[in-house]
């Protein structure tokens, strides 16, 4: 067995196995001895240690700096975008088109002949209407006065006022009046009072019109 062993270039076993067979149990052994051997080693993570090593930590640390960037530049995007709607565009100046002298000119024109008042002809067949009654004689009396009234020189009234009473009286031009007891008696025409003073128990004789009061000096004649 030593000479066919050594014949063959193999070691010989005294247990006297083939040195086929002591190549086998030897491969089988150092699977065996393997298989242990990888059972028994602990897996390892870095991830479960926390631990990194400086080519992983490096990468990790470019990779969020170029985050921080993007994301920086996404904000400054989003904040020029709401200026440039909430201040720039609102405010942008109103383009007003200039219009030809000419164009202008014309324009003014047509709206002034269709604004002009158009004049009043005045028809010459038309008679001058006057109002009936344009005057209005308030007669206001404190005490107890006697009045005698000629109206637009062709009506006579007469009559006599009693203490706070008053009476009104119209015509068209005028009034001549003799009025006793003149210091108590107060006119107005056209609800605007007229300036007149008498004396108590005195006669006064006087004329109104629109354009006032007037004294008469001597007694007028009323036709009778």
């Amino acid at each position: 067995k030593k000479y066919e062993a050594a014949k063959r270039g193999k070691e010989y076993d005294e247990k006297g196995d083939t040195p086929e067979e002591v190549q086998i149990k030897k491969q089988k052994q150092e699977k065996e001895i393997s298989a242990v051997k990888t059972e028994s080693r602990p897996s390892f993570n870095a991830a479960d240690t926390g631990y990194e090593s400086p080519e992983v930590s490096e990468t990790s640390l470019k990779k969020k700096k170029q985050k921080l960037i993007i994301y920086s530049a996404a904000g400054a995007v989003v904040v020029l975008v709401v200026i440039y709607f909430a201040f720039i565009r609102s405010s942008t100046d109103i383009i007003v088109s200039e219009k030809p002298y000419d164009e202008v000119k014309q324009s003014s024109q047509e709206r002034y002949v269709d604004e002009a008042p158009k004049a009043v002809v005045p028809d010459s067949t038309a008679t001058a209407v006057m109002p009936a009654d344009s005057l209005t004689l308030e007669i206001d009396a404190l005490d107890t006065s006697w009045v005698k009234i000629l109206l637009d020189n062709s009506k006579v009234e007469e009559f006599t006022l009693f203490p706070h009473s008053k009476k009104e009286i119209k015509a068209k031009k005028n009034y001549i009046i003799v009025v006793g007891n003149s210091a108590v008696t107060h006119f107005a025409l056209n609800n605007k009072p007229l300036e007149f003073s008498g004396k108590k128990k005195e006669v006064k004789y006087i004329s109104v019109d629109s354009t006032g009061l007037k004294y008469l000096t001597t007694p007028p004649n009323f036709g009778n």
